[in-house]
């Protein structure tokens, strides 16, 4: 990694998987559900769901699995988590997005995170933001409405 100096223990992973996700997972379906003319019928199974790639991307120390994860080498992705990327597609993304460096991470958040967006989320207990930052994109937009 480029750089590290948060310490991450066991206590804090627990914190982020248990207290983090679950706050996560009940703004973002509040957040869903205000969007949409139609109601989600499961809220458990949805918030169960959510909490899964929520531990995922805000809980996985070194951002293993994901485009974002450290090395030369193309990353094996977990497939069921980028059902919308195909393999092809993701290494391009790859490239674009580290350009020559070898990794994009400091203390498992990309370089180019907005402080504001990481603070937020950090601040709550995340103890990694494994997505990379498109100005408005995804985590541009998303996050600024859920938290």
């Amino acid at each position: 990694m480029i750089g590290k100096t948060r310490k991450i223990t066991r206590e804090k992973t627990r914190h982020c998987k248990q207290e983090f996700c679950k706050l996560y997972a009940n703004k973002f379906y509040d957040y869903m559900q205000s969007g949409q003319t139609k109601k989600i019928k499961d809220k458990n199974k949805k918030i169960k769901n959510t909490m899964k790639v929520c531990k995922f991307f805000y809980c996985n120390d070194g951002c293993k699995g994901t485009t974002v994860e450290s090395g030369k080498n193309y990353p094996k992705l977990k497939e069921n988590m980028y059902i919308h990327l195909d393999k092809k597609q993701a290494k391009k993304f790859r490239k674009k997005l580290f350009k020559n460096k070898t990794d994009i991470l400091v203390d498992n958040v990309p370089y180019n995170m907005p402080l504001e967006i990481k603070k937020r989320y950090l601040d709550r207990g995340a103890l990694s933001i494994c997505e990379p930052y498109i100005k408005d994109g995804s985590l541009d937009i998303t996050s600024s409405k859920i938290f």
